[in-house]
């Protein structure tokens, strides 16, 4: 499982590598912006070797603000891009630590956003006037796709064999979906990279847009002849195969790429619109209708029935409002109390099993929701003796949470022997 996350932590920075690349390129020169997007896997790779070590969260914080000034001391130095720099190590490490900890992988999800924001960033690249940017961009893409295609597959296969572990036995069709998946995939990257550059589709589809409008004003226009299209510009709109004498199969193949892509671009445009549209309608709505139910009251009862007051519910939204950010801003400067500090028995035994659900997860165990500490301890190991510190360890949790009884000197003393390494 931890192989798993490794691989998919790795695959995910580059996925970004675009974006990443796109940002740096304005604060230092291309080949040094590639070249420390490529660097960013070894922060990822070096956070999760940290994390193996099971640090402290103020000693993580600590370590990872010095390597992120180390890179950007040997590197980017100390200017705006510097600041770029360290800005992406401390994310990256805090990404490592958080989805470790919580098990929450957006994989899937950063899969499908890259391979949208790819479209608009290979369009950029290559209306771009300078070379390099054209190069280190393309192949920043081209290793974001391959990326992205890889997680998908990766991530559908690992949630089809855990399905099929915990649920039932449906190995041989599962696996015949994965193979149907994984080709479906590769035929489409073969399909689209066999005729010509991806680039030359995105230059197909801009000059028909281009030329749809051009022809769309002709028509407003008074003079007819600004309407019609140059000899030359036809034959470069339906000659754009990248060969010389192209076969009458090759044209069509090139022909519905190019419709494709056409169909691809703008329906994405008509989607982003939509919504966005959809959103402001939205707003406005629950803003009007915020402001509006300001204007009536309710009754309010409290549980023993002796209070009865009108409350408007204008100011209980405000209230609400001001609550949410108040609680949003309770832990930002609580600093957890350290475990020598502590004086109740039964407080050391709620922190040895929380530092015992954390080693769990550090190691890649599934923690399922509203799991009990018995069944989280029987789940952790199999081997006699860990069971049986296991099964002690819960002993001991359960009687100080639900009886608020501390455990005996002795069995504490075992519990922090072992979560503690004393």
């Amino acid at each position: 499982m931890f192989g798993i996350f490794t691989l998919t932590s790795i695959l995910e920075m580059l996925m970004l590598m675009p974006g990443a690349y796109m940002v740096l390129q304005f604060f230092m020169p291309p080949v040094t912006a590639f070249m420390l997007t490529c660097l960013f896997n070894v922060l990822v790779l070096a956070a999760i070797f940290i994390c193996r070590l099971k640090p402290g969260p103020f000693v993580y914080k600590v370590v990872t603000v010095v390597i992120s000034a180390l890179v950007v001391f040997f590197t980017a130095g100390i200017n705006a891009g510097g600041l770029v720099v360290f800005a992406a190590g401390i994310f990256i490490f805090s990404h490592v630590r958080t989805v470790l900890a919580t098990g929450r992988d957006m994989g899937v999800q950063v899969a499908l956003t890259s391979i949208t924001i790819n479209i608009l960033l290979a369009i950029v690249f290559v209306n771009s006037d300078r070379s390099s940017l054209i190069f280190f961009g393309n192949i920043a893409i081209g290793i974001s796709v391959a990326a992205s295609v890889t997680v998908l597959v990766i991530k559908q296969v690992d949630d089809s064999r855990r399905f099929g572990k915990n649920s039932m036995d449906i190995s041989s069709i599962q696996q015949k979906n994965n193979r149907i998946f994984a080709g479906l995939l590769l035929i489409i990257l073969i399909f689209a990279g066999s005729f010509g550059q991806v680039t030359e589709i995105y230059k197909f589809v801009f000059r028909t847009i281009g030329w749809l409008f051009s022809a769309l004003a002709g028509l407003f226009a008074s003079n007819d002849k600004d309407a019609a299209l140059p000899d030359m510009q036809v034959q470069e709109l339906l000659m754009n195969a990248g060969t010389e004498d192209p076969s009458l199969l090759q044209k069509i193949f090139i022909i519905v790429i190019h419709v494709l892509g056409v169909l691809l671009v703008v329906g994405f445009i008509f989607l982003a619109f939509y919504h966005l549209v959809k959103f402001i309608i939205n707003m406005a709505i629950r803003l009007i209708n915020w402001f509006k139910s300001g204007q009536h009251f309710v009754d309010v009862v409290s549980e023993c029935g002796h209070t009865d007051e009108k409350e408007s519910l204008l100011d209980r939204n405000l209230k609400n409002f001001v609550n949410r950010f108040k609680n949003a801003a309770s832990g930002i400067f609580a600093r957890e109390i350290p475990y020598d500090s502590l004086t109740d028995d039964v407080a050391k035994v709620r922190r040895l099993m929380k530092y015992f659900i954390r080693g769990l997860r550090l190691r890649g165990v599934r923690i399922p929701p509203a799991s009990t500490a018995r069944e989280l301890c029987r789940d952790a190991g199999a081997e006699p003796e860990a069971m049986q510190f296991n099964s002690l360890l819960a002993q001991c949790y359960d009687s100080a949470r639900y009886a608020d009884l501390a455990p005996e000197k002795e069995q504490l003393g075992l519990l922090e022997e072992k979560l503690l390494e004393k």
